[in-house]
């Protein structure tokens, strides 16, 4: 901790007193971020210099951890996590309230015809209900009101997101609470109970969860179970889900098994080509010069030409 005090007031030595700086960083932040022009970490660029007081370095200090605290949500992170809102806002008024809990208990009891009183039902219900518990807690900003009072926005779900996921390499990374939500989605797909998704159980999910046309979800499962098996290589159990949920929380391009967890980018995702940075050359005096391989035929003849000189 002295090492973090230490570095923000050398921060402080150099920015000065007016900040002056920090305004500039909200109009090069793209700098920091990948190559977005979006301001930084939830568009603290020029509140940050407006906000801040530069005298205080404790206050400074904080603001500065408060930046770094969070990741920005890149934009196909965005897509997937609105899909993921909307499968826990069962009343679709954009806002997930502690009443959508039991709409989708509801849902996911219809679906797999799991009896009340049985333990997989039982195992949901705890589940969810915890998370919904914590989702109150965390993201949403109504203070002061119980948690059947309290609603969360898009805005509140990605902030709470953004959040979750700094430093995070797989499932293991997250807390337990969050941990347990793959496992559960996992055994709400598989509905025959062997411990392994297959194809059929997927275009199911599509069709009457994620409510895809049945034409449509029969394409998109055969696409997705390929993917999500590597062509049938490895089973998808458990494990392996988890491991593609990972990829849907994670992955910031539209390329990887985790765009088929709710079945609903394949369009967007073949929609878009590839595009070189630099093209080929367009004659031999572009080409770049071939070089030999260490120990290959043309190398061999490179040094008998040069022995012969």
């Amino acid at each position: 901790m002295a090492k973090i005090y230490t570095f923000i007031v050398f921060l402080y030595s150099v920015l000065g007193a007016q900040g002056r700086y920090m305004a500039d960083l909200s109009d090069s932040s793209h700098l920091f971020s990948g190559g977005s022009s979006a301001p930084l970490a939830g568009g603290q660029g020029a509140n940050f210099a407006d906000s801040t007081d530069f005298t205080d370095v404790p206050v400074f200090a904080g603001k500065i951890l408060e930046m770094t605290s969070k990741v920005m949500l890149a934009p196909f992170q965005k897509e997937k996590l609105k899909y993921y809102f909307q499968f826990f806002d069962t009343d679709g008024n954009e806002l997930i309230e502690y009443k959508d809990l039991s709409g989708f208990l509801q849902k996911i009891l219809d679906y797999t015809k799991w009896p009340n009183d049985s333990k997989e039902a039982r195992e949901m219900t705890e589940v969810h209900d915890a998370f919904f518990e914590i989702l109150m807690e965390k993201a949403s900003h109504d203070e002061g009101c119980g948690k059947d009072e309290r609603t969360v926005s898009l805005d509140d779900w990605y902030d709470l997101w953004s959040n979750l996921i700094v430093g995070s390499m797989g499932m293991g990374n997250f807390p337990v609470w969050l941990r347990l939500l793959p496992k559960s989605l996992f055994m709400i797909m598989d509905r025959d109970e062997d411990g392994v998704i297959n194809e059929k159980e997927l275009c199911d999910f599509y069709v009457n969860i994620v409510h895809l046309d049945p034409k449509e979800a029969l394409s998109v499962s055969k696409k997705a179970f390929q993917d999500m098996t590597d062509h049938g290589r490895y089973p998808l159990n458990v494990s392996s889900y988890e491991q593609i949920f990972a990829n849907f929380l994670l992955g910031r391009t539209p390329y990887g098994p985790g765009r088929y967890i709710f079945g609903c980018f394949e369009d967007s995702v073949e929609a878009k080509e590839f595009k070189l940075i630099q093209g080929p050359p367009t004659d031999d005096t572009d080409a770049a010069p071939k070089i030999a391989r260490r120990g290959s035929t043309d190398q061999i003849k490179v040094r008998h030409v040069t022995r012969k000189m």
